[in-house]
C-alpha cells in the first residue's frame, strides 16, 4: 500500500489554517525554549518532542497561508 505523502501534507496544511488559534495557544504554552540541564532522559524527550510537534505545525501553518494568503481576521491569532 503507497502512502500519498503529498496529499497528506495538504491535508494538514487545511487543518493547520483551521487550527490557527490552537497553534498559537501550543505557542504559548510551550515555549521555544532550552531544556533545564537537570531534567532526566524523559523530561528531555517530552520537552523536545512538543516543541517538534509546535513547530511542524507553525511550519504547515506558513506553507498552507503562502499558498491561500492571509488568513481572515476572525482567525489570526492575536
Amino acid at each position: 500500500m503507497a502512502t500519498d505523502f503529498k496529499a497528506q501534507r495538504q491535508r494538514m496544511r487545511g487543518l493547520c489554517l483551521a487550527a490557527s488559534e490552537l497553534i498559537a495557544e501550543l505557542q504559548r504554552m510551550y515555549p521555544q525554549t532550552m531544556p533545564e540541564l537537570s531534567a532526566t532522559d524523559r523530561e528531555l524527550g517530552a520537552h523536545i518532542g512538543t516543541r517538534q510537534l509546535v513547530a511542524l505545525l507553525v511550519q504547515l501553518r506558513s506553507e498552507a497561508q503562502a499558498e491561500t494568503g492571509p488568513l481572515p481576521r476572525v482567525l489570526t491569532p492575536q
